[in-house]
């Protein structure tokens, strides 16, 4: 069992780390290695905006502009 746990432990933190690489290199819009705040503000923003677009457009069953 404890085999097993370790096993999860390892792939659960490979999974974790590639996907942290993946949002960094989508945050990171100039390619520079660093993350600036308004890097940051723009794409959390914009998947704010996205988050509830959906949630207003299934309540109220309307289409909203992109």
């Amino acid at each position: 069992m404890e085999e097993l746990k370790t096993w999860s432990l390892k792939a659960y933190n490979k999974f974790e780390a590639d996907e942290t690489k993946e949002e960094f290199s989508v945050v990171d819009q100039d390619k520079d290695g660093l993350v600036s705040w308004s890097e940051y503000l723009k794409v959390w923003i914009a998947s704010s905006f996205s988050f509830y677009h959906k949630i207003v457009s299934a309540k109220f069953s309307v289409e909203l502009p992109d």
